[in-house]
């Protein structure tokens, strides 16, 4: 549970590190390219706290009564159902919305592209096609 736990911490740092130096637009070509990387570290906390509580229960089993035993595993079995289904949901939203932030990106830097070259075209006499300023 430690060695998940600072595998997450030094992952997300790398990240956060990785997306300052690149800027927004380096950003978009780091997502595109490695999108399966961004919700590792949340991944990897969430498990290793899951082995953090389950190294506990040995001990619950051994030094408390059956009936606290058997409440506290079912609470967290609850707990851990309704965890990975909110985890699951948050995934798929995150993931849509790097969909979308990507295809916007696309989009906008085509559109500055198109802008570029109509600038240049402008720039040109129609019947010569010399370059004034």
């Amino acid at each position: 549970s430690f060695i998940l736990s600072l595998g997450s911490t030094l992952l997300a740092a790398l990240l956060f590190a990785s997306v300052n130096i690149l800027g927004p637009e380096g950003t978009v070509r780091f997502v595109q390219q490695f999108y399966w990387l961004c919700g590792k570290p949340l991944t990897l906390c969430l498990l290793g706290v899951v082995f953090m509580l389950a190294s506990q229960v040995p001990t619950i089993a051994a030094l408390y009564s059956q009936w606290v035993y058997i409440y506290v595993l079912v609470f967290g079995l609850a707990m851990m159902f309704s965890a990975g289904c909110l985890y699951i949901k948050v995934q798929r939203a995150m993931i849509h919305m790097v969909d979308e932030k990507i295809i916007a990106s696309q989009r906008n830097l085509n559109v500055s592209m198109g802008e570029d070259k109509i600038a240049a075209i402008s720039n040109e006499d129609e019947e010569t096609g010399i370059k004034y300023e």
